[in-house]
């Protein structure tokens, strides 16, 4: 049976117009270790061999009914930062730049994708996948390369991996740039890594950015976000003949990075630089029910806030220092639109909210920096949403915590 996965493993992401992951013709080149990890997970864990399998298989049956799911699909993205120098603890805007290529990317409203040559203009897809930017933690680490296996993940968990896209930004090293899960690893692990240094995008560089170039458009993330989506690489991982299952997506030898020239032939045919129609169904596929991420999909076409009509309950338990303790809500434009302070000791509060559509960011402050936890009493805080899902709760912070909501 492993000889039987890695047969169709050997895979393929292709990546929109401008810059693809894996090679550059001009600069060192940079790796993806997706397929790395994944052998060490199938060597380690006897029994993934088989559930990837079934996955592939009920994948290939849904393809051949030709349904699709209706809607946009909101996947809630929590973002953990681990870092062991300054540089590395990357800027809130760095990340949210990082959202917004993905938006673009798995929307075909980024500005390159009308590159795409004539042959191939046909197929490129809009995912209809919206990503929305819920947390973000950050954690000091003194360990200089985390490697790769999923140690940063032992580490700082996952944040409900069940209904959140955990992005781990943190020193991998090597010649790394990021690594992925597929559809069917240990829930614990779900999600994707890769270097603060490739997070994000320099066409929204405000100054404080920390970007590798040729490596700093945003697209290893949009890499790695696909093989979570079920996509292999389509060069085969430098063998001609290897299938990744999609039928509109032609054989390549290896992978393509900087700004392609078009043709470039490789297994008797034309390489090919965008997410296809075919790629899209695939990815939908594993949401649908009985799909490996169907607890992210619900009737409406929607998951995480977005289908629970902006509905927010905010409750806050302080500790022993309540004077200590402040908070705000902002709408995407910075406005403070909520607000609290000057609480007394050891007592609960609780909010309830309705919000319009739209992105919000909320902000728990300790003025002394410390949290509200834990040393300092009992104090905690929650966000849930309408549908009764914790989008974030806690304590334990320094100076402050954001949660997108």
């Amino acid at each position: 049976m492993l000889n039987k996965v890695f047969s169709w493993a050997k895979i393929s992401i292709i990546i929109l117009t401008i810059l693809i992951i894996g090679v550059s013709y001009t600069y060192a080149k940079r790796t993806c270790a997706t397929m790395d990890v994944l052998a060490q997970q199938l060597a380690s864990n006897p029994k993934l061999a088989d559930k990837m399998q079934e996955i592939e298989t009920f994948t290939q049956q849904r393809i051949l009914t030709g349904r699709a799911l209706q809607g946009i699909i909101t996947l809630p993205v929590h973002v953990i930062v681990v870092y062991s120098t300054a540089l590395q603890n990357i800027s809130d805007a760095q990340i949210e730049s990082q959202i917004t290529v993905l938006n673009q990317d798995y929307s075909k409203t980024n500005t390159d994708w009308t590159n795409t040559p004539a042959e191939f203009i046909d197929l490129v897809a809009d995912y209809k996948i919206q990503f929305t930017l819920q947390g973000i933690e950050r954690y000091f680490d003194s360990t200089s390369e985390l490697g790769l296996y999923d140690s940063v993940k032992s580490a700082y968990p996952a944040y409900q991996p069940s209904t959140h896209l955990n992005m781990w930004v943190c020193n991998i090293g090597g010649d790394y740039l990021g690594y992925a899960q597929f559809p069917g690893g240990d829930l614990s692990t779900d999600g994707v890594v890769f270097s603060p240094q490739y997070c994000g995008s320099s066409d929204y560089d405000d100054g404080t950015f920390y970007l590798d170039a040729p490596f700093d458009k945003g697209r290893t993330a949009t890499h790695e976000v696909g093989h979570w989506l079920n996509l292999h690489h389509i060069w085969g991982d430098g063998a001609c003949g290897v299938s990744d299952h999609v039928d509109d997506t032609p054989d390549a030898e290896d992978s393509n990075g900087g700004c392609p020239t078009h043709p470039h032939n490789t297994c008797s045919s034309n390489d090919m630089f965008m997410f296809t129609e075919g790629q899209k169904t695939r990815s939908g596929v594993i949401f649908e029910s009985g799909g490996p991420r169907a607890s992210w999909y619900n009737a409406t076409g929607c998951v995480g806030t977005d289908a629970c009509d902006g509905a927010i309950t905010y409750t806050l338990l302080t500790d022993n220092f309540a004077s200590e303790t402040s908070w705000d809500l902002k709408n995407s434009s910075g406005t403070v639109i909520q607000s609290g302070s000057g609480y007394t000791n050891n007592t609960t509060y609780t909010f309830n909210w309705n919000l319009a559509e739209g992105q919000y960011t909320f902000t728990i402050y300790d003025s002394y920096e410390d949290g509200i936890c834990c040393a300092q009493g009992n104090g905690s805080y929650s966000l849930v949403d309408g549908c009764g899902t914790t989008l974030k709760s806690g304590g334990d912070f320094g100076s402050s915590e954001i949660i997108r909501v």
